[in-house]
Order: C-alpha cells, then structure tokens, then sequence
C-alpha cells in the first residue's frame, strides 16, 4: 500500500476494484478493459501480495526473511505473459515498484536482444518473471527456468496475442505450468479464440469489465 501511495495510487481505478478481490482470494479472472486504465496494478498487485504473503507463511518468525539463495526452479513463483518488449519493461516497471521494499527478485525477458543475461539474471534469482511468449520458450529451451513451481500468472493484452500469431506459443506455455495456479488474463475484447483459451485453461474465472 505505501508503494501504490508513492506511485500516486490514491484510489483504485475501476478495473481495480472489480478485478483485484476475486484475484486475492484465489478466483482466477478474465478482466476486460482498454489499455491505459490501470489493468497492469489489476492483476500485479494480487501476484506480488500472493508471493510475498506466501514467503511470510513459510517463515518461522511470520515476517519476510533473508533466504539462502535457492535455484530459480524453486524460486520462480509468479509469471506475467506479455505481446511485445515495450509492454513487458512497462509492465516490469510497474510489478518493481509493487515489489519495492520486499527481498523479490522481478526479471524481464523478451527477444531481439542477446539471450545470455537474462539468462545469468534469472539463474542469479528470479521470483517473478515479466516475459514475451518467443523469448520465455527459448528460456525454457536453455534450461534457464522451468515453470513447475509456479503459482500465479497473468496473460496481458490476450487479443493483441492472437492477432500477432501468438496463441500457439501461449498455449504451450499455459499447458506447461502447474495445475493449481491461479490464473488471470487481461483483454480489451474477448473474440472466440480468446474464449476458448479461457475456457481451456482458467477455472471457474470471474469475468470483470471496466
């Protein structure tokens, strides 16, 4: 909250209210709303809550504390799929500052650029990872991370993907996460390949227009 305040979050913007307390208690979401509303703080601000809520449970003194570095494969808790570079460093701009302040490492990846350090960036510590689908399979490929212990992830601008080609990489990469996650994505408009994804991959999502 003192992060959102300094961000000049004084009070939630529509998309906010209506998407962020399902997400907190556990619901996955389809949130449907024009860029530039406030979506990225949307579904964020619930994957940053989740991770550093879930690193205070694990803790014996019920605060955060320093962990001993731990292989990316058990770090890497939260995953935001983004279309194109410039959105997943706006994007990863945003979840920093959420993050400001808590020992969570947020990295973003996305291609035309060498491979090499994201690579040594992630494998250094990686607990949110801010991505495009091209270079997060290519990650994969590397054996730079593995998506196993992953438990929160978010799907922005899903129309954008289908209409840049993305919908099978984004396929193979939703069907190889964890089972029980939960599951948001974001979309100013819902066309039928954009349904299915939903259907086939979220649970139950509550749908929130703003």
């Amino acid at each position: 909250m003192s992060n959102l305040e300094r961000a000049g979050y004084h009070r939630p913007w529509a998309v906010q209210s209506a998407a962020i307390p399902p997400a907190i208690a556990g619901r996955d979401v389809i949130g449907l709303a024009p860029t530039g509303r406030g979506k990225t703080v949307a579904f964020a601000a619930p994957i940053v809550d989740a991770i550093v809520r879930d690193t205070i449970a694990r803790s014996p003194r019920g605060r955060e504390r320093r962990r001993a570095p731990l292989p990316s494969a058990e770090r890497l808790r939260g995953l935001i799929l983004c279309p194109t570079r410039e959105l997943a460093m706006q994007v990863a701009r945003e979840v920093e500052m959420l993050a400001t302040g808590t020992r969570h490492h947020v990295v973003v990846a996305y291609g035309k650029v060498s491979i090499n350090p994201q690579i040594a960036e992630i494998r250094a510590g990686c607990d949110l990872l801010v991505a495009t689908p091209g270079r997060l399979r290519e990650l994969i490929s590397a054996d730079a991370l593995t998506l196993a212990h992953v438990a929160h992830v978010a799907v922005d601008e899903v129309d954008r993907m289908l209409d840049m080609g993305f919908l099978p990489q984004v396929r193979w990469l939703l069907e190889r996460l964890p089972e029980k996650r939960r599951t948001s994505l974001f979309t100013a408009t819902l066309p039928p390949a954009a349904a299915e994804l939903a259907e086939t991959f979220l649970t139950d999502p509550e749908t929130i227009e703003a």
